[in-house]
């Protein structure tokens, strides 16, 4: 695939899957909202979920400038490889695929049963039995799988442009587990 066209693929990657975080959101605030009808601070309530959906949208953005950007510096400043940004983004936008799948087959999957059924509590939702009889707990499995499917999609496609392996899943995973370790961190003394 030609660069333009590959940078073309990401970003459209990228925009959909913002896209579909808006949309989900959306569906959960709307569901919630059904949940508190009649409560006093509904319109408190209203403003966060428009808040919430509008930072959703960002998130798959902000994602992959993250990894793009770390992985980036790593290789380049650290590892003195020579790729350029552009084509990094590209590496990481189309890596993003199986989330983008992921996304659109969980909100599917919303719009199909979760609309359907009366939602009263969070038990209701979560005991939601969806296509295939997939649970919430199994579609937090299946995006557990997506996401290491797009860190070992990044790493195979920077070491098929003969970057060494161990350079390649360095500059890849280190800053997205730092930053784990230190939202655990974090939160296990707060």
């Amino acid at each position: 695939m030609e660069k333009e066209s590959e940078f073309a693929v990401a970003f459209l990657v990228i925009v959909l899957c913002s896209l579909s975080a808006y949309f989900i959101s959306d569906f959960a605030g709307n569901t919630q909202l059904r949940i508190l009808s009649g409560k006093e601070c509904l319109g408190a309530y209203k403003i966060l979920f428009q808040v919430n959906k509008v930072t959703s949208l960002f998130v798959p953005i902000v994602i992959c400038a993250f990894i793009s950007t770390t992985t980036h510096i790593l290789l380049s400043d650290f590892f003195e490889e020579k790729i350029k940004f552009a084509h990094i983004f590209s590496i990481v936008g189309i890596a993003m695929i199986p989330i983008l799948l992921d996304n659109y087959f969980f909100w599917i999957n919303l719009i199909s049963y979760a609309a359907n059924s009366s939602i009263r509590t969070i038990n209701d939702f979560m005991n939601i039995r969806y296509y295939g009889n997939l649970t919430i707990t199994n579609f937090e499995t299946i995006n557990t799988i997506c996401w290491i499917l797009v860190y070992m999609i990044i790493i195979t496609r920077l070491y098929a442009l003969k970057i060494k392996f161990y350079k390649a899943a360095v500059a890849t995973i280190l800053p997205t587990l730092v930053l784990i370790i230190t939202y655990y961190s974090i939160t296990f003394l707060i």
